[in-house]
């Protein structure tokens, strides 16, 4: 149950799900948030149950007086407006008792980034669960989410022609003390041989929906995803801070997600994990980070590095993937639920990363407007990648009924907000065009258009126009 309001801000009451390394974070996150409240902390087993969530979060916040629970009935008797589902695996019948129960899911699993990339049975549930309870499910993160969502459409807002994206996520190893992951789980130090099916079946099915919804806003929906693995042996023994090396075993892995457009490789994922740099064959390895290489009719090449030194990765990495779960929590709550036919979008200030849910789906459009899909699976972005993908089919459709006004009419209102225009002419972004072929439309004097169509020609919008009723335009 939403708490009153105070100081004239909503505060909303949470439940963590799960108290691994991301739901700890995310929990110690909602201790911290001026506007959200923790009511409940859900715990997969019995010997933590009962533990109270400040020892849970990390011991920093002392005793909160909330403790932890293994009955699933118990958190539903809270009457939460949310839950930041976070467990090492998803259990889809949790998920509908949640949000059939009126209770909103935000979730770092990857299983939600698409809808269409679940299956048919489950995603029937999840959709009638939301119409029950008139909830929503949104899922976030940082890899799949920030790195295969948000700033790759920021990166081809720029592009008129996207020959492909590429993504490299490199975690230098070398100084985590964890022998069991390393050598046991992830295979290091071992012989060489076949990466298993699993592995790869599990990685494909953690970013291929979240490369399909990329793919799916930027209008070139993808015919399938690929993922595909390779080593690299150590060319000497090297000691490492989880143990040693021997020469010729595995010290560097690659998985390859692949998402296909008429058989090319258009968008790509590629997990690079080492423990030396010093391999056969030699791999372009960088530090701890990710690399986004855009290629198009304006070619980027992106570094982002983590500024951590490496023997202290493992404590902070978790904040990349739980910050932005926690930030969407009061966006998800104020939302429409899963039926609304129109899901609202909000603007803030790019860095706050409190902006509102945006369709995951478009279809194309006629005589203006967009459609979403059935289940709103919502993906949220900065303001400039909202404006991107949320207006830019609307505007298109309407393109023809704005330059159509007469001139008499006086001043016209901009596509994005309803506000009349007061400037002598075209509005400064009405040239900045999204990958989709839309401009931020919007005209100060309808007396313009002639400055309107000369620029709508040289940019290529008057493309599919009815000749016939681009001569009729009036003219000033």
């Amino acid at each position: 149950m939403t708490e009153p309001l105070r100081h004239g801000v909503q505060r909303y009451r949470v439940v963590q799900w799960a108290t691994g390394n991301i739901g700890a974070r995310t929990m110690r996150a909602v201790l911290e948030h001026p506007h959200l409240t923790l009511a409940g902390v859900y715990v997969h087993t019995q010997a933590k149950s009962g533990l109270d969530a400040g020892e849970l979060s990390g011991g920093e916040f002392g005793t909160t007086g909330i403790l932890a629970t293994h009955d699933i009935d118990e958190i539903l008797a809270l009457d939460a407006d949310c839950v930041l589902y976070t467990p090492r695996t998803c259990d889809f019948d949790e998920v509908c008792a949640l949000l059939s129960s009126g209770v909103n899911v935000v979730s770092t699993r990857g299983e939600f980034h698409h809808a269409p990339s679940l299956d048919p049975v489950t995603r029937k549930r999840i959709e009638d669960a939301c119409a029950e309870g008139g909830t929503s499910v949104h899922s976030t993160g940082s890899s799949p989410g920030f790195i295969t969502e948000a700033l790759p459409i920021v990166l081809t807002s720029i592009q008129r022609r996207l020959d492909a994206l590429t993504i490299d996520e490199f975690a230098d190893l070398s100084q985590r003390d964890s022998p069991g992951l390393l050598f046991e789980v992830m295979g290091f130090g071992q012989p060489p041989a076949e990466f298993g099916e699993q592995r790869l079946t599990g990685l494909r099915d953690s970013f291929g929906p979240s490369l399909r919804l990329l793919a799916e806003a930027l209008g070139t929906p993808l015919d399938s995803v690929e993922a595909t693995g390779e080593v690299a042996l150590a060319r000497r023994t090297t000691t490492i801070a989880a143990g040693t090396l021997p020469v010729g075993t595995v010290a560097a892995q690659r998985i390859t997600v692949s998402g296909l457009r008429k058989g090319q490789s258009l968008l790509r994922f590629r997990a690079n994990w080492y423990c030396t740099t010093d391999l056969d064959p030699a791999w372009d390895l960088r530090a701890t980070g990710w690399h986004v290489s855009v290629e198009g009719d304006a070619p980027l090449d992106i570094d982002l590095r983590f500024p951590v030194p490496l023997d202290r990765m493992a404590a902070m990495s978790p904040s990349y993937t739980a910050n932005r779960a926690v930030n969407a929590v009061p966006f998800v709550c104020a939302a429409p639920p899963e039926s609304a036919p129109r899901p609202t979008c909000r603007r803030s200030s790019p860095t706050s990363a409190e902006v509102g849910p945006i369709p995951t789906r478009y279809s194309g459009c006629s005589g203006g407007g967009r459609r979403c899909g059935g289940l709103r699976l919502a993906l949220l972005v900065d303001r400039v990648v909202q404006e991107v993908v949320d207006h830019a089919v609307e505007q298109r459709c309407q393109l023809l009924e704005f330059v159509r006004r007469p001139p008499g009419e006086g001043h016209l209102h901009s596509a994005r907000t309803g506000v009349p225009d007061t400037g002598d002419g075209l509005l400064t972004g009405l040239g900045q065009l999204d990958p989709l072929g839309a401009a931020v439309v919007g005209v100060g004097h309808a007396g313009d258009v002639p400055g309107l169509l000369q620029l709508l020609h040289r940019t290529g919008h008057m493309r599919g126009l009815d000749p016939e009723a681009v001569r009729q335009l009036p003219r000033a």
